[in-house]
């Protein structure tokens, strides 16, 4: 029932599977009861994945793959092929279960509303998608060497961007604000400027 895209895509619900035997494919499955002694059960595909819990973690119907976390939470409800998504909804993570984007796919790229974000769920950008790039929405917490201004030529996040605020050096003047895009064109929100040093300062105290 597996296809490798969906494994691939979501690794770290699926490994969660209850049997080694539900994460083979239908071509695997087919060569392995062509193989397999007479003396070895035959192993059968099936609709439904559950994991050590019981809980469905994965099914299929009408061409839909459905994937599921922990909690019975739907993360996905999408069409698949070789390439991956082909058209749907999902939530995709990273390898350690961390959220990097939740939204709408088509044509194998994100196109639609969606929202992409960096660990511990901060959100970077918002808004309608189309061939894989935000065209519409908002960037958010990007650095700016003044009102007017990025701090390089393209946005550079403030939690990605650690590294430029020294613990022990508050000097850094730069702020920290969020871009409205319209057609692939941005300006600066200016009711969102803040002194980004103060804003990571936040953040730490918060964790």
């Amino acid at each position: 029932m597996i296809t490798i895209p969906v494994y691939s895509t979501f690794q770290y619900h699926l490994k969660q599977s209850n049997s080694v035997f539900d994460l083979l494919n239908k071509e695997v499955i087919e060569l392995y009861n062509i193989l397999a002694p007479d003396d070895k059960a035959k192993i059968y595909s099936k609709d439904k994945i559950l994991n050590r819990d019981g809980n469905v973690i994965l099914e299929k119907g009408n061409d839909l793959f459905r994937v599921y976390d922990g909690e019975g939470q739907k993360i996905c409800e999408a069409e698949f092929d070789e390439q991956g998504i082909v058209e749907g909804e999902a939530k995709i993570f990273n390898f350690e279960g961390t959220l990097i984007y939740d939204g709408d796919f088509a044509n194998h790229q994100r196109n639609g509303q969606g929202v992409e974000y960096l660990y511990d769920r901060i959100k970077t950008k918002e808004g309608t998608w189309q061939d894989g790039e935000l065209v519409d929405g908002v960037i958010y917490n990007v650095l700016l060497n003044d009102e007017e201004t990025l701090f390089l030529e393209e946005p550079q996040f403030l939690y990605k961007s650690t590294h430029l605020f020294s613990a022990t050096d508050n000097d850094n003047d730069l702020l920290v604000g969020h871009l409205k895009l319209n057609d692939g064109d941005y300006h600066i929100m200016q009711n969102s400027l803040r002194d980004a040093a103060e804003v990571l300062e936040r953040y730490y105290e918060e964790m």
